[in-house]
């Protein structure tokens, strides 16, 4: 995982998340299985646009091929991380 503008803290945690949740993610996207994901996390639109080249855009996420996914800090924060929390309690 590469990330910048963020507690490495916060990184190791979604590290960690995504390698738990790995096969119930595959299984949510009915992805085949494959070599490790590159997962980029960015701390604003700027520098998520910068780094995907997309402009002008308010997109929060983006795959770019299958072992490659980019996304914003609070994308994660706000997002994935209480879908899985929800997950987690049921």
């Amino acid at each position: 995982m590469t990330y910048n503008g963020i507690l490495e803290s916060e990184a190791e945690d979604i590290s960690k998340a995504l390698e738990l949740n790995y096969e119930r993610i595959r299984t949510e996207l009915k992805d085949p299985k494959h070599e490790k994901i590159s997962v980029f996390i960015y701390p604003n639109q700027n520098d998520f646009n910068n780094a995907t080249g997309i402009k002008n855009s308010n997109a929060s996420g983006t795959s770019r091929g299958p072992l490659a996914f980019h996304l914003k800090y609070v994308t994660w924060y706000n997002t994935i991380l209480k879908i899985m929390e929800c997950s987690a309690e049921n």
